[in-house]
């Protein structure tokens, strides 16, 4: 299997235990510049906020549907649905 580019798979004997292991090496690249780093900050936290809000909207809509449903099923069982 070929894996992503900056990881590798190294073999590691235990000697003690008898048992090998494989390990993932990931290489992170380091970045330098300061400007950059809080780009990516700014970045990742308009993703953020994003997410906290489709969240909030899956919420409120899940409580509506929930409304909907009782107020249906009241109806179908009232014969107010037809």
């Amino acid at each position: 299997m070929a894996l992503p580019r900056g990881i590798r798979r190294s073999h590691d004997e235990n000697p003690k235990s008898g048992y090998s292991r494989y390990l993932i090496k990931i290489s992170i690249p380091f970045i330098t510049s300061l400007a950059e780093q809080k780009k990516i900050i700014a970045h990742l936290d308009s993703i953020y906020q994003k997410i906290k809000a489709v969240k909030e909207l899956q919420e409120q809509t899940e409580k509506e549907l929930s409304v909907l449903e009782k107020s249906i099923l009241s109806k179908a069982f009232t014969s107010e649905l037809i």
